[in-house]
C-alpha cells in the first residue's frame, strides 16, 4: 500500500487522483486544485522578553490582519496572518526580500498589548528563524482510491487559527492504524478487498469531525481578520461581552474526550477533569 502524508502539495494526492480518474467516467477531466490560499502567513521566533510572562498567549485581530504568539521559556513563537488580494491555487515560494517588505507592512501591528511586531523582529534571526509561506485551505471528498490512502494536510488544510492541524492529523494517522492492525490481528493478509474496507471505514470514521473542524477554522479565521462587517461588528462587541473561557471549553472538550487511541496498546490510563471516553482493548 501507499500512505500519503506529504503535505498540502501531495504528491500521492495527484498520482491517486489520476488513477481514480482514469478508472472512471469521467475519464480525461481534471478536478479543480482542492487547495487554495486566502491568507498568507509570516511564522518566527525570537528571544523571549522579560516583560511578557513567561506561557502567555496573545492573540490579536484586525482588517485583513491577525497575529498569535505564546512567550516561552528561551523563545516566543508567533505568527502573523494577512489576507491575499484573492485567493489563489498557486503554489508560492517567497524570496527573503518578499519576508523583509511583508515584515514592513506588519511593523505598526501588536503583537503584544503593549508591544508591536517592529520590536519583536529587530531581534529576530531573519535568515534562519522566520519564513512567508502561503495558508492553504481544503478538503477532500476521497481519501483512498485501490491500495493508496491519504491523511493529514494532504486530505484536511486548515489555518492554524484553531491549532487543530497537527491534531487532526494525528488523530486521523490513529484511526487508519487502527484499522490495519484489525486486517493483521484477525489473522487476514492486506488484499485489495480488505484494504478497500480499512481505508473506507477510515475516511468514515473521520469524515464528519475532520470536516466540523476545518469550517470552524474558517469561520474562526475570517471572524478574527474582520473578512466582512458582520464579523468585525461581532468581533469587536460581541465577543467581548461573552465568557470565552467557557465557550472554549463547551466547543474542545467533547472533542478531546472522544479522541482516538491505539486502542491495540495497552497503557496505564489516568483520567483528568475532563475524562476519556475511550478506552484500550486490554489495560496495562
Amino acid at each position: 500500500m501507499v500512505i500519503g502524508v506529504d503535505g498540502v502539495h501531495s504528491k500521492t494526492r495527484e498520482i491517486m487522483t489520476k488513477l481514480a480518474r482514469a478508472s472512471s467516467e469521467d475519464k480525461g477531466k481534471e478536478d479543480p486544485y482542492p487547495m487554495a490560499a486566502s491568507f498568507q502567513g509570516l511564522f518566527a521566533r525570537a528571544p523571549c522578553r522579560d516583560d511578557i510572562p513567561k506561557g502567555c498567549f496573545f492573540e490579536s485581530h484586525g482588517t485583513g490582519v491577525a497575529s498569535q504568539v505564546v512567550n516561552g521559556n528561551e523563545f516566543m513563537y508567533f505568527a502573523v496572518l494577512r489576507a491575499l488580494p484573492k485567493p489563489t491555487t498557486e503554489r508560492r515560494r517567497y524570496t527573503r526580500q518578499e519576508l523583509e517588505e511583508e515584515a514592513k507592512r506588519l511593523s505598526d501591528v501588536h503583537i503584544f498589548p503593549t508591544v508591536t511586531f517592529k520590536e519583536i523582529w529587530q531581534n529576530c534571526d531573519h535568515e534562519n528563524d522566520a519564513s512567508l509561506v502561503h495558508i492553504e485551505e481544503g478538503f477532500l471528498d476521497k481519501w483512498h482510491h485501490g491500495r493508496i490512502v491519504l491523511l493529514g494536510d494532504a486530505v484536511h488544510k486548515m489555518t492554524p487559527i484553531n491549532g487543530n492541524g497537527v491534531n487532526t492529523g494525528l488523530q486521523s494517522a490513529t484511526v487508519l492504524v487502527n484499522q490495519l492492525h484489525g486486517i493483521l490481528s484477525s489473522g487476514s493478509s492486506f488484499t485489495d478487498e480488505a484494504l478497500e474496507k480499512a481505508f473506507h471505514n477510515y475516511q468514515t470514521t473521520q469524515e464528519e469531525g475532520c470536516r466540523k473542524i476545518c469550517e470552524q477554522g474558517a469561520f474562526m479565521t475570517r471572524l478574527v481578520t474582520w473578512s466582512t462587517w458582520t464579523g468585525w461588528f461581532f468581533d469587536r462587541f460581541i465577543v467581548p461581552w461573552l465568557n470565552l473561557e467557557e465557550t472554549v471549553k463547551s466547543q474542545v472538550r467533547p472533542m478531546l474526550q472522544d479522541a482516538h487511541i491505539l486502542d491495540f496498546i495497552p497503557f496505564e490510563g489516568r483520567a483528568g477533569e475532563v475524562p476519556w471516553n475511550r478506552t484500550t482493548k486490554s489495560q496495562a
